[in-house]
């Protein structure tokens, strides 16, 4: 497993997935609160050292200046980020993820939660700034899987287009759902050999 493990992330390196930095199990904090990801990314994107009103107040909706200084001290303690010579913090990778395969308490906790804000943004914010669109659709077993991999897909290019986008001053969060609506319907499908 280490081989193949070495050959792959060589491979990543190849690509350009270098900066993607996959959370351990140890490091399964960083979900316990929907707010660690955002400070996360406001520091990568606005120069702050121990700023904690700033950045309380930068996070949408705030948090307060504890929940700020306690995701400072958990980002720092994770490895996620450094303090530059000058001061300010600096990610140490340009994004996170648990990896492809993780079913975890933490994971699923953070879901919900950004799942939560992802509804209450359709009140915070004007339809200019946010994107929330819905589908109900019926397919079978092999086209959920194949949607399944051209959101994977969607997903790996949005973190190219963020890993290189030099103008960023906004963070976003980007949520991807499918879920049933209903209970298999195999049985309920009238059989066309009759």
């Amino acid at each position: 497993r280490n081989t193949y493990f070495a050959a792959l992330k060589e491979h990543l390196l190849k690509k350009g997935y270098y900066a993607v930095k996959v959370l351990d199990t140890k490091q399964y904090e960083y979900y316990s609160r929907w707010y660690y990801s955002a400070v996360r990314s406001i520091l990568g994107i606005v120069p702050m050292g121990d700023e904690y009103e700033r950045i309380a107040t930068l996070v949408s909706p705030s948090i307060t200046v504890s929940q700020a200084r306690r995701s400072v001290r958990l980002l720092s303690k994770l490895g996620l980020i450094t303090k530059n010579f000058a001061g300010f913090y600096e990610l140490t990778s340009t994004a996170v993820t648990s990896g492809t395969h993780v079913h975890s308490l933490a994971v699923a906790n953070f879901q919900r939660s950004t799942m939560s804000l992802a509804s209450e943004a359709i009140d915070r914010f004007s339809r200019s700034e946010r994107d929330i669109s819905t589908l109900s659709v019926g397919i079978s077993e092999e086209s959920y899987t194949q949607i399944v991999g051209m959101i994977a897909d969607l997903r790996k290019s949005i973190v190219s287009i963020a890993n290189n986008d030099p103008k960023a001053n906004r963070v976003y969060q980007i949520n991807f759902q499918m879920f049933p609506l209903s209970n298999s319907l195999s049985d309920e499908v009238p059989n066309e050999d009759i």
